[in-house]
């Protein structure tokens, strides 16, 4: 049975992202998303660009508080 991923913890591979490198590009956490936790933590934009879920942007939000 696997786990499936929350938006908790993309948020988490993000910040850990961000705290290692200083930056994260929406690009590359887009792709390390989709393969890794997941494409519902994933949507197309107004712009037809692919984009990091809402709810996990949110939980990145509220980790850094």
């Amino acid at each position: 049975m696997t786990m499936q991923a929350t938006a908790e913890q993309v948020a988490e591979w993000m910040l850990e992202k961000v705290r290692f490198a200083g930056l994260l590009y929406q690009e590359e956490a887009v792709n390390y998303i989709r393969t890794n936790f997941g494409e519902q933590f994933i949507y197309v934009n107004e712009n037809g660009n692919a984009s990091i879920d809402k709810n996990v942007l949110k939980q990145t939000m509220n980790r850094r508080s």
